[in-house]
């Protein structure tokens, strides 16, 4: 009964389906061993999804204040309170899935996502200018970067709303091949025919654009270097260039597709 009790909380706290989803983002993969029991003794104690949350949206905006000061003792201080915040980002899930979701959560949830991207590159880019940096190219380039991952987003969120995964799976039946097969496999991982080449696309975006993958490592190296610039530099062109991609992508399956294939 004790085993059987611990796979049903297992299951709960990271469904079958969340567990194959997460599997091939690096910082998923690492952390889930050792914040599995955190969660469950936070849970224990009376923390939900909703206060988890709003503590990550706190160290969020108390890392970003840090972040402008620009002198690397106070970046460095930024650096560990908002990577707090994202801890609390990471469990917020798990925690509503042990207690049950609220009214607000999802939503909230969503909120906070864009909050690490709003704030993250711009307010290290400002910051490199206020301790006497002449980089005004940087701080372009984390501002555009930030408003490229919210373009990007965007667009995945329009696909997934208009476009069910029956939908996708029966476009992928229907022979769907090449760049339409690579894009369907971006939101719809799991079809029996995909192999890895068809996930590739996707376990490497989501790696590298995600702070659910190697972004953080990236990060936490910039900063520890005191060359906060490099994460800017990785942060924007990324970005900037998945979005552009995705612009090219849409033109590419309007003019394939004739209009009826999947729409961005």
């Amino acid at each position: 009964m004790e085993i059987k009790s611990q796979t049903q909380a297992g299951e709960k706290l990271y469904p079958r389906e969340k567990r194959r989803y997460q599997s091939t983002q690096l910082m998923n993969l690492l952390m889930r061993p050792i914040i599995a029991p955190l969660i469950k003794v936070l849970s224990a104690i009376g923390l939900s999804g909703d206060m988890a949350s709003l503590l990550g949206l706190f160290g969020y905006g108390v890392g970003a204040y840090f972040f402008v000061q620009g002198d690397q003792s106070s970046v460095v201080t930024g650096l560990s309170i908002f990577m707090t915040g994202a801890f609390f980002e990471l469990i917020d899930g798990g925690l509503a899935r042990l207690r049950g979701p609220s009214a607000i959560g999802h939503y909230f949830a969503k909120f906070l996502e864009s909050v690490y991207i709003v704030l993250l590159a711009p307010c290290l880019s400002i910051g490199i200018l206020a301790d006497g940096g002449d980089e005004v190219a940087i701080v372009v380039l984390g501002v555009l970067g930030a408003l490229s991952h919210i373009q990007f987003r965007g667009a995945v969120e329009h696909i997934t709303t208009n476009h069910s995964s029956e939908d996708l799976a029966a476009m992928i039946d229907r022979g769907a091949s090449g760049i339409k097969r690579l894009v369907i496999a971006q939101f719809l991982p799991d079809h029996p025919t995909f192999r890895l080449r068809d996930r590739l696309g996707r376990i490497l975006r989501e790696n590298l654009m995600e702070s659910s993958g190697i972004q953080p490592i990236i990060l936490v190296a910039a900063i520890l270097s005191g060359h906060s610039e490099y994460f800017v530099m990785y942060y924007g062109v990324l970005h900037i260039c998945a979005w552009l991609g995705f612009v090219a992508l849409k033109l590419l399956l309007l003019k394939r597709g004739g209009g009826g294939g999947i729409i961005i």
